[in-house]
């Protein structure tokens, strides 16, 4: 014998309705399967029974008959409508009515945003015939979806009944936020007190709120000031989102050496502040040295080499190093070299000279060399009159000068003094002209042949080929035997003693100069003689000598008869010697 239940799903929506708590509403529907099988579908709004303004929908599916003793499931789907409510507690109860006995449920949860993606967690329980599902939190969106499973115990209609309950909990969210703020200050560790100096400021909000009016300042230490010349740097940054980070720069000028340091300190209008750490900045600078080499004399036609020595004694690079010798406008350059460092050839303008070293580390140095030649005396060196007075001016006039000048890019003029000091150096080098007297000393007599019994004249030239000047120049005329001393003339007096013939001493013969002196003396015997004149003079260390021979004509007298034993023979005599005038 076979036992049916019939209208099932109308007795059961009742139910839910019954159970509601408010205002509902639901739909009823019938569908009819493929093998014949009919079911129905339940709608239920809580509470207000319309969708737009319910919290829950639930939907109820059981079949529409089923054989007695033959087990069958209801459906039962719980959805959370809102969009922000949390449903706390949810929980689904049911009791049997009539005979049908409840074999177990079981429980599917599915969310509203992963059901295209994700599975549902199952719960089950078996063999609880009144039994409450408790699907507790209930998300919005979320779904959950509880079967029933029971078996029909007699023909007839029964069904189960459904309620559900839940607390609906609203939930208030604040969020807690925290503005922060941080500070940072790069700078060089080294920098050179003449190239431009950038610190580079850093200022972030890493909290979680904004922060406003964010001001960052630095007070500079004395010794380092900003572009326009203060020492307080202050830099408005504004507003700061949460995350933000800003930077900026700030272009400082160092005006002395040293070690500096100082912090930077953000603040904002609520007086939030934030320090950096103190960051230090060593500032270096050049020192350069120069020296020159070389004869502290200048001959004529002599040529003289000197050489210059540029070095970096500072604790800074020389940037941009240069070299300039100027040379005494007197001399001629002969020759000039290239720097021993980088082997740079220098740029000639007139009488200066120019290399262009480039880059000079600290303890570094650089070597150049120049020949100079003096062809002739200034003007008017060595002239003196008659009383031994100098005519020739002033005595640098006869000092030959070269400058030598080395500078670096931080010798401009709008760097401050004692940097200038360090970035350049001057050398010079002088050296005294010096002229050497050359005197040039002839004897002749106008007649080679004399009648004995008339008078015979010689002439003493002294001629001062040199550049230099000579003093004390005295000549003395000896006579040979058979000649009388008559007269004598010249540019200083004759005193006779015997056969000689005393001049005084002209006090200079200048450069050019030509002195000359005469003297006579009367042929008393025949034959050949030989007169004879020396030469002293301030620069002379031994006497220069010349004699110039004669033939007196006697009657019955061969003009090849011997000269007095007490003649020489010579015409003339140049002596010179190397020595300072």
């Amino acid at each position: 014998m076979k036992f049916r239940t019939r209208h099932l799903t109308p007795w059961l929506a009742a139910l839910l309705a019954a159970t509601a708590f408010g205002p509902t509403t639901h739909a009823q529907a019938q569908e009819r399967s493929q093998d014949g099988q009919t079911s129905s579908n339940v709608d239920l709004y809580y509470p207000t029974g319309a969708q737009s303004s319910s919290l829950l929908m639930i939907r109820a599916n059981a079949p529409g008959e089923v054989r007695v003793g033959q087990p069958f499931e209801y459906e039962l789907t719980v959805r959370n409508l809102t969009d922000s409510l949390t449903l706390e507690d949810v929980r689904i109860s049911h009791e049997k009515t009539g005979d049908v006995s409840i074999e177990g449920t079981q429980k599917q949860q599915q969310g509203q945003q992963d059901q295209q993606n994700q599975k549902g967690q199952q719960d089950q329980t078996q063999g609880n015939d009144d039994s409450t599902v408790s699907i507790g939190e209930l998300k919005p969106g979320e779904t959950q979806t509880i079967r029933v499973k029971a078996v029909a115990e007699a023909e007839g209609t029964a069904g189960v009944c459904f309620r559900v309950s839940y607390t609906p909990t609203v939930c208030l969210v604040t969020r807690f936020v925290k503005p922060d703020l941080e500070v940072t200050k790069a700078v060089p560790e080294v920098a050179d007190i003449c190239q431009p100096l950038r610190f580079r400021y850093t200022v972030s909000n890493p909290g979680s709120a904004d922060v406003r009016g964010v001001v960052v300042t630095d007070e500079l230490p004395e010794g380092l000031v900003l572009a326009n010349g203060e020492r307080t740097l202050r830099h408005e940054v504004g507003d700061l989102r949460a995350g933000e980070t800003r930077e900026f720069n700030a272009d400082i000028r160092a005006k002395q050496l040293g070690q500096f340091s100082s912090r930077a300190v953000a603040r904002t209008d609520n007086d939030l502040e934030a320090q950096s750490q103190r960051s230090s900045t060593r500032i270096v600078a050049a020192d350069l040295t120069a020296r020159i080499e070389g004869p502290e004399v200048q001959y004529t036609n002599q040529p003289s080499t000197y050489r210059v020595t540029v070095r970096n004694e500072g604790d800074g690079p020389a940037i941009d190093t240069s070299l300039e010798v100027t040379l005494d406008e007197r001399t001629r350059l002969v020759r000039t070299s290239r720097t021993s460092l980088n082997s740079v050839a220098p740029d000639q303008d007139d009488n200066m000279l120019r290399w262009e070293i480039g880059r000079l580390e600290p303890g570094e140095e650089t070597a150049v060399s120049f020949s100079v030649n003096l062809s002739q005396v200034p003007q008017g060196y060595g002239d003196r009159d008659r009383s031994g007075d100098d005519q020739s001016g002033d005595a640098e006039a006869m000092t030959l000068r070269h400058v030598a000048v080395a500078s670096s890019l931080c010798a401009a003029d709008n760097q401050p003094e004692e940097v200038r000091q360090r970035a350049a150096a001057q050398t010079v080098a002088q050296a005294e002209i010096l002229t050497l007297p050359a005197l040039l000393l002839a004897l002749v007599d106008r007649n080679d042949q004399v009648p004995q019994g008339e008078n015979v004249e010689y002439v003493v030239t002294v001629v001062n080929q040199g550049t230099g000047h000579d003093d004390d120049v005295e000549i003395t005329v000896t006579l040979p035997e058979g000649l009388e001393y008559v007269d004598a003339q010249g540019p200083t007096d004759a005193n006779t003693d015997g056969q000689k013939v005393r001049f005084g001493a002209v006090e200079t013969i200048a450069p050019g100069e030509e002195l000359r002196w005469v003297v006579t003396a009367k042929a008393n015997t025949s034959g050949q003689i030989s007169t004879r004149v020396d030469l002293d003079s301030s620069f002379l260390s031994t006497t220069a000598i010349s004699v110039e021979p004669t033939t007196i004509l006697g009657s019955g007298t061969s003009p090849r008869e011997s000269a007095p034993d007490n003649t020489q023979s010579g015409n003339s005599s140049k002596n010179s010697k190397n020595n300072k005038n």
